[in-house]
Protein backbone atom coordinates (compact mmCIF):
# COMPACT_ATOMS: atom_id res chain seq x y z
CA UNK A 1 0.00 0.00 0.00
CA UNK A 2 1.19 3.59 -0.89
CA UNK A 3 2.48 5.66 1.45
CA UNK A 4 0.61 8.92 2.58
CA UNK A 5 2.72 12.55 3.18
CA UNK A 6 1.36 11.96 6.77
CA UNK A 7 2.86 8.41 7.12
CA UNK A 8 6.55 9.25 7.50
CA UNK A 9 8.27 10.76 10.01
CA UNK A 10 9.99 14.18 9.62
CA UNK A 11 13.21 12.87 10.87
CA UNK A 12 13.05 10.46 8.17
CA UNK A 13 11.85 12.58 5.46
CA UNK A 14 14.43 15.42 6.25
CA UNK A 15 17.28 12.13 6.29
CA UNK A 16 16.12 11.41 2.25
CA UNK A 17 16.24 15.21 1.29
CA UNK A 18 19.82 15.89 3.35
CA UNK A 19 20.87 12.80 1.02
CA UNK A 20 19.33 13.78 -2.36
CA UNK A 21 20.26 17.03 -2.32
CA UNK A 22 24.06 16.03 -1.23
CA UNK A 23 24.32 14.06 -3.91
CA UNK A 24 23.49 17.48 -6.32
CA UNK A 25 26.31 19.42 -5.46
CA UNK A 26 26.66 22.96 -4.35
CA UNK A 27 24.08 24.90 -4.93
CA UNK A 28 25.21 28.32 -4.10
CA UNK A 29 24.53 29.50 -7.74
CA UNK A 30 27.71 29.11 -9.38
CA UNK A 31 27.44 28.21 -13.09
CA UNK A 32 28.38 24.42 -13.96
CA UNK A 33 30.31 25.35 -16.44
CA UNK A 34 33.16 28.12 -15.28
CA UNK A 35 32.71 30.99 -17.23
CA UNK A 36 36.44 30.29 -18.53
CA UNK A 37 35.72 27.29 -19.65
CA UNK A 38 32.98 28.25 -21.37
CA UNK A 39 33.30 28.12 -25.48
CA UNK A 40 34.01 31.66 -26.82
CA UNK A 41 32.68 31.14 -30.18
CA UNK A 42 29.45 30.48 -31.45
CA UNK A 43 30.59 27.55 -33.57
CA UNK A 44 32.00 25.51 -30.19
CA UNK A 45 28.39 25.49 -28.39
CA UNK A 46 25.15 27.02 -29.36
CA UNK A 47 23.30 28.26 -26.35
CA UNK A 48 20.08 29.84 -28.42
CA UNK A 49 18.06 29.50 -31.38
CA UNK A 50 19.54 32.77 -31.81
CA UNK A 51 23.26 31.60 -31.75
CA UNK A 52 22.58 28.80 -34.30
CA UNK A 53 24.63 29.10 -37.77
CA UNK A 54 22.95 26.90 -40.46
CA UNK A 55 25.71 24.94 -42.26
CA UNK A 56 26.51 25.35 -45.62
CA UNK A 57 25.14 23.09 -48.50
CA UNK A 58 27.68 22.05 -50.92
CA UNK A 59 25.35 19.50 -52.39
CA UNK A 60 25.05 21.50 -55.72
CA UNK A 61 21.42 20.94 -55.57
CA UNK A 62 19.80 23.84 -57.11
CA UNK A 63 15.81 24.51 -57.02
CA UNK A 64 14.70 24.09 -60.41
CA UNK A 65 11.85 26.81 -61.32
CA UNK A 66 8.03 25.53 -62.08
CA UNK A 67 7.14 25.10 -65.42
CA UNK A 68 3.20 27.15 -65.26
CA UNK A 69 2.69 26.01 -68.64
CA UNK A 70 -0.04 28.23 -70.57
CA UNK A 71 -3.35 27.86 -69.53
CA UNK A 72 -6.32 26.60 -71.34
CA UNK A 73 -7.89 29.42 -73.43
CA UNK A 74 -11.53 28.19 -71.80
CA UNK A 75 -10.59 28.08 -68.70
CA UNK A 76 -8.72 31.82 -68.79
CA UNK A 77 -11.61 33.01 -70.46
CA UNK A 78 -14.23 31.32 -67.34
CA UNK A 79 -12.00 32.69 -65.10
CA UNK A 80 -12.26 36.29 -66.85
CA UNK A 81 -15.90 36.21 -67.36
CA UNK A 82 -16.73 34.96 -63.62
CA UNK A 83 -14.16 37.91 -62.81
CA UNK A 84 -15.63 40.34 -64.77
CA UNK A 85 -19.07 39.74 -63.38
CA UNK A 86 -18.12 39.79 -59.69
CA UNK A 87 -16.76 43.27 -60.38
CA UNK A 88 -19.77 44.55 -62.23
CA UNK A 89 -22.22 43.38 -59.48
CA UNK A 90 -20.26 45.39 -57.21
CA UNK A 91 -20.43 48.50 -59.46
CA UNK A 92 -23.99 47.78 -60.43
CA UNK A 93 -24.97 47.65 -55.77
CA UNK A 94 -22.23 50.85 -55.52
CA UNK A 95 -23.10 53.33 -57.94
CA UNK A 96 -26.37 52.33 -58.50
CA UNK A 97 -25.70 51.70 -62.58
CA UNK A 98 -28.47 50.60 -65.15
CA UNK A 99 -30.65 47.20 -65.07
CA UNK A 100 -28.65 45.82 -68.02
CA UNK A 101 -25.61 46.20 -66.59
CA UNK A 102 -26.78 44.31 -63.60
CA UNK A 103 -28.06 41.63 -65.93
CA UNK A 104 -24.93 41.57 -68.32
CA UNK A 105 -23.19 41.41 -65.04
CA UNK A 106 -25.11 38.64 -63.37
CA UNK A 107 -25.15 36.37 -66.70
CA UNK A 108 -20.72 36.74 -66.69
CA UNK A 109 -20.95 35.53 -63.31
CA UNK A 110 -23.04 32.42 -63.73
CA UNK A 111 -21.88 31.81 -67.09
CA UNK A 112 -18.04 31.71 -65.37
CA UNK A 113 -18.95 30.05 -62.84
CA UNK A 114 -20.93 27.36 -64.32
CA UNK A 115 -18.16 26.75 -67.37
CA UNK A 116 -15.14 26.28 -64.47
CA UNK A 117 -17.55 23.83 -62.46
CA UNK A 118 -17.87 22.11 -66.12
CA UNK A 119 -14.06 21.78 -66.57
CA UNK A 120 -13.58 20.18 -63.16
CA UNK A 121 -12.56 16.52 -62.92
CA UNK A 122 -15.78 13.85 -63.37
CA UNK A 123 -13.42 10.78 -61.44
CA UNK A 124 -11.44 10.73 -58.80
CA UNK A 125 -8.52 7.79 -57.40
CA UNK A 126 -9.84 6.98 -53.78
CA UNK A 127 -6.18 5.62 -53.45
CA UNK A 128 -4.20 8.62 -54.72
CA UNK A 129 -3.17 11.01 -51.82
CA UNK A 130 -2.45 14.04 -54.50
CA UNK A 131 1.10 13.97 -53.63
CA UNK A 132 4.10 14.29 -56.95
CA UNK A 133 6.80 13.57 -57.04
Amino acid sequence: MARTPGDFDPDELDARWNDLTSRLGPLDGTPAIPVEAAPQSPGELARGPRDYEVPEDDSGFEEPDPELGNPDPATALSWFALGIGVLGLFVVVIAGSPPWVGVLSTALTVGGLVALLVRLPRHTDRDDDGAQV
